[in-house]
Formats: structure tokens, sequence, C-alpha cells
């Protein structure tokens, strides 16, 4: 009895970690590098579902999303480059990152820690959690 009891609370408990997409990043950091190059590359269902937490998708509807990445991207082009990247981190499971955005025409796009740019740790991975440019 009581190993069943276990066994079905751990069964809740994993459900749903298991039901989140991998971010496949194991850093905050990592999640950032992917966020660009999805962004890049103009994968914007992908990064919206593997980067994010479910929470921030609760959040922001996926076209609306879309219309920030899309605008974006349009700003930065497809040459941008990602460059002084910070992690703060909060937690265990919570971190601050500030990084800058140089377009392909040199300006430059900057989050900085007071933008509160959040990314959450749910099972082994990384995830962003608040982004200030969307939602």
């Amino acid at each position: 009895m009581r190993a069943g009891l276990t066994i079905a609370l751990l069964l809740l408990l994993a459900t749903p970690a298991a039901a989140i997409p991998r971010s496949g990043a194991d850093t905050p950091r990592g999640v950032l590098f992917t966020q660009a190059r999805l962004l890049r590359q103009s994968h914007f269902r992908a990064m919206y579902e593997t980067t994010y937490t479910p929470n921030f998708r609760r959040r922001c509807p996926w076209r609306a999303f879309l219309r920030e990445q899309s605008y974006g991207r349009q700003l930065l082009g497809a040459r941008f480059r990602l460059r002084a990247v910070r992690v703060r981190m909060l937690s265990a499971r919570r971190a601050l990152i500030a990084y800058q955005f140089v377009s392909e025409r040199g300006q430059i796009y900057a989050v900085t820690f007071r933008n509160r740019d959040l990314y959450a740790k749910i099972g082994n991975a990384w995830y962003d959690e608040y982004d200030r440019t969307s939602c």
C-alpha cells in the first residue's frame, strides 16, 4: 500500500516537468544563445515552445509573441550578434540576465539587470520566464 502511494505521488510530481518541452539548455546563458539562434533563423514557434516557461506562455499568447519577435527580428536583421552576456544568480532556480544585441547596422539594444529578464530552472533545464520585449 505504501509503495503504491509513493509511486503514484512520484508520477504526479513528475508529470508537469515531463509535459514541458525541453529547452536543451543547462544554463541561463545557454537558453539565451539558443533563443538568439532561433530568432536569427526565424524559428519563432520552436523558440516559444521550447525556451519559455509554461507560466510565460499562459501570460503571452502565441500571436502576441509572434508579433513581437517578428518585429525584433526585423530591427536586428539576420546577422545580429549577442554580446556582453552576464548572469546574476538569484537562487539555485532563478537568474537574471543582462546582454546586448548588436544589429547588422551596428545599433545596440541593451537589456540590463534592471530590465529583469528572468530565467527559471524547471527540472534540469533552464527557461525564459519573463522577457521585457514581449508580453
